[in-house]
């Protein structure tokens, strides 16, 4: 499985977004086209060069992958060859994961503890007794849209009812699934796979996704 990401985002300049706006095929540019803010504009764009640097570490021949989306919103390569992709982006964070079976990618930037609703009981007991809530309620959260991205269920299919209260480290299996996590610095970054994988971890600075 590679993991690529790049959490310098925000300083991608006015010229380096166009150019990998440029690089886009029309359905990415439509996606980056709706979002009001530069931010995201900037988060989106680099999301889909990691992807497009992953791809071809594997191989693909494709310039510009096309991409489509399942019911629950999972987006798959157009033309249906047998490569997996996830990909998320969170405040200064882009990251993708590219794999040879189904997998979830989920990074976020250490959230104040303020939704209480998508946790368990037992999540809820576990951040309590935390010394660094913030970060547990994070770890949390990457580990449940991991797998629901995973899946293709989507958010909309509840987190409450997934306990992560318990997992044992950054990496084990529960429920037939295989799970990854990382903590960077003011990030937490998970994958979630049906199997577990070997994992190689790319990270680039926003001018190296300029290819």
């Amino acid at each position: 499985m590679l993991i690529y990401l790049s959490h310098d985002v925000q300083s991608m300049t006015e010229g380096v977004f166009e150019t990998l706006y440029a690089a886009c095929p029309d359905q990415r540019r439509e996606k980056i086209d709706r979002f009001c803010y530069f931010r995201d504009k900037r988060l989106s764009a680099a999301a889909y060069a990691l992807l497009a640097m992953a791809l071809k570490k594997t191989g693909y021949r494709g310039k510009r992958p096309e991409l489509k989306h399942l019911p629950g919103e999972k987006p798959v390569l157009r033309d249906g060859r047998g490569v997996h992709f996830s990909l998320s982006h969170s405040g200064d964070v882009a990251a993708c994961a590219v794999a040879e079976s189904p997998v979830g990618i989920d990074v976020e930037e250490f959230a104040e503890y303020i939704v209480p609703l998508a946790l368990a009981e037992g999540e809820r007991a576990h951040i309590a007794r935390s010394k660094e809530p913030q970060v547990e309620f994070t770890r949390l959260w990457t580990l449940k849209e991991a797998c629901l991205k995973y899946s293709g269920a989507g958010i909309r299919d509840g987190l409450a009812h997934m306990d992560f209260h318990a997992a044992p480290g950054a990496a084990f299996c529960s429920g037939g699934r295989w799970y990854w996590s990382r903590r960077f610095q003011g990030f937490y970054l998970t994958v979630c796979s049906g199997c577990r994988l070997p994992v190689r971890l790319g990270v680039f600075g926003v001018n190296d996704l300029v290819i």
